[in-house]
């Protein structure tokens, strides 16, 4: 009988047997949970700087059984911004602690909170405060009207920071449809609380629906990348198809200083075919002839001048007239056509032949040296000391060379050399051959940019101009006169080329 009675009291008292885990709580016991506090104020954190910062507390059961916990892995609230490192069920023997580490990695700028309630039986607080940039824009959305082609509109959109930290916008840019772009100085900075204004366009070159984006690229670390889209119908007015000849502009003023003596007349032979040859050389130039001999009068014809709109026939027989008329001659040439410019002044003989932006040809025609007094160089500077704005000077001699009888003229020459004019020997050579000389010079410098201008205002991104079969691309279009400016030059036009524009008419644009 003792012997049963020990062997129960063995299995009663050791019922794991040697080495065995430690007896659980009595039974009936139950436990209970204590935090040691109530929140944790994690405090103002820079995102881009530190990232994240972690705080603990401590979880213990102050009752006399087994403890079982849930609740302290899933915060509340902000939960993507608050997480800890608590299993899903915490159990807790009596008066056994354990402690649970928070971390706050807020992801922008702002107040979070979350909040943990173990068992439902406590409630613990977390709150932080996200230090960052933060770009927002006013508006949020672009909206567009619609607009016709060759027009535009523009809206004013604010970007700004309402962070704590500076806002570093890296780009500002639209991809899509070209009918959108913005005006906007990108990469900037924005200190916290400041902000920028950016100028966005619809300006569309072709009639459809116009779709974009608008990107815009920072250190906001909540949306780095900024998505504004864009849409806006774009509408066409008339197609216009214009045709134009190439018909290059020059302005040229030919003085003819002739030493009239009887053997130069002799030698010149002028004759009406020549002259209107010559004369018919100088279409599609604006230009004006005036004459004079050394005599005192300013000129020789009955004009003070002929021009381009006289009848060919009438001045090419005043011009032949004036070439055949024998005098005393002189052979101070330099100082007669300084004598003659000066009578262009308001009031005189030649009131007005001088004109701005042309060429002014001075031809002498002599068989004698020049006499004038000063030297060559002065001669032409006090020439060129009376032209009118943007008038270049070229001065040509029909003259003799030092054979056939005519007496060489050094500075005749030489002043056609400094000015790029063409010294043609009067004693070998006709008269025909110098006023070719005189004609291609002048056309030379006619100007080869021709404008035209054109029916309607065009929408400058829908204008085609083409010659030849091919498309031309040295051409501008000056909006304030409506003109299509093309340089023939560049593009190897010849005169009477037939060139083609094509344009939608522009819609008026308010």
């Amino acid at each position: 009988m003792r012997m049963l009675i020990c062997t129960a009291h063995l299995v009663a008292c050791e019922p794991f047997g040697p080495g065995g885990d430690s007896p659980g709580p009595p039974d009936g016991g139950q436990g209970r949970l204590h935090l040691s506090t109530d929140s944790l104020d994690f405090g103002s954190l820079s995102v881009a700087e530190e990232g994240d910062r972690s705080l603990s507390f401590s979880v213990r059961n102050t009752g006399n059984g087994l403890l079982k916990v849930a609740g302290l892995n899933k915060p509340i609230g902000d939960a993507s911004v608050f997480s800890t490192d608590a299993p899903p069920l915490l159990e807790l023997k009596p008066d056994e602690t354990q402690e649970i580490w928070v971390q706050f990695s807020p992801t922008g700028s702002g107040d979070y909170g979350a909040t943990l309630l173990p068992n439902g039986q406590a409630t613990l607080q977390l709150i932080g405060t996200g230090l960052a940039p933060a770009l927002h824009t006013a508006p949020e959305d672009l909206s567009f009207e619609n607009e016709p082609v060759g027009c535009s509109s523009q809206k004013i959109l604010e970007i700004f920071n309402d962070g704590e930290e500076a806002l570093d916008l890296h780009s500002a840019e639209i991809s899509g449809s070209p009918a959108f772009r913005i005006d906007l100085e990108a990469p900037l900075w924005l200190e916290p609380g400041t902000s920028t204004d950016a100028i966005v366009v619809f300006a569309p070159s072709t009639g459809s629906m116009h779709s974009s984006v608008l990107q815009l690229q920072s250190n906001d670390p909540e949306r780095p990348t900024h998505v504004l889209p864009l849409s806006a119908l774009g509408y066409e007015g008339a197609s216009v198809n214009e045709q134009f000849e190439y018909e290059p502009y020059g302005r040229t003023d030919l003085l003819l200083v002739l030493n009239e003596r009887a053997t130069v007349i002799s030698r010149i032979d002028a004759n009406n075919d020549g002259i209107e040859d010559y004369l018919e050389s100088l279409e599609g130039l604006d230009w004006r002839l005036a004459v004079s001999n050394m005599e005192s009068t300013c000129q020789v014809t009955s004009k003070a001048w002929l021009d381009s709109n006289d009848p060919l026939s009438e001045a090419a027989s005043a011009l032949t007239s004036a070439l055949s008329l024998s005098g005393t001659g002189g052979q101070k040439l330099f100082e007669k056509a300084s004598s003659l410019l000066q009578r262009t002044d308001e009031g005189d003989c030649l009131d007005g032949f001088l004109r701005e932006n042309s060429l002014l040809q001075i031809a002498f025609i002599s068989d004698q040296p020049d006499s004038s007094a000063g030297s060559v160089s002065s001669n032409i500077q006090d020439m060129m000391d009376q032209l009118a704005s943007n008038q270049s000077l070229s001065i040509s001699s029909f003259s003799g060379t030092g054979s056939g009888g005519c007496v060489n003229t050094p500075r005749l020459s030489s002043a056609t050399s400094a000015s790029q004019g063409a010294h043609v020997d009067l004693c070998a050579e006709d008269l025909s051959v110098f006023l070719d000389e005189l004609s291609e010079q002048a056309l030379e410098e006619r100007d080869s940019t021709v404008s035209y201008g054109l029916a309607e205002p065009p929408v400058v991104s829908t204008l085609s101009v083409r010659a030849n079969e091919r498309d031309l691309t040295a051409w501008n279009y000056l909006s304030t006169s409506n003109q299509l400016v093309v340089d023939g030059l560049v593009e190897e036009l010849q005169e009477g080329d037939e060139i083609l524009v094509s344009y939608l008419a522009a819609v008026s644009c308010e």
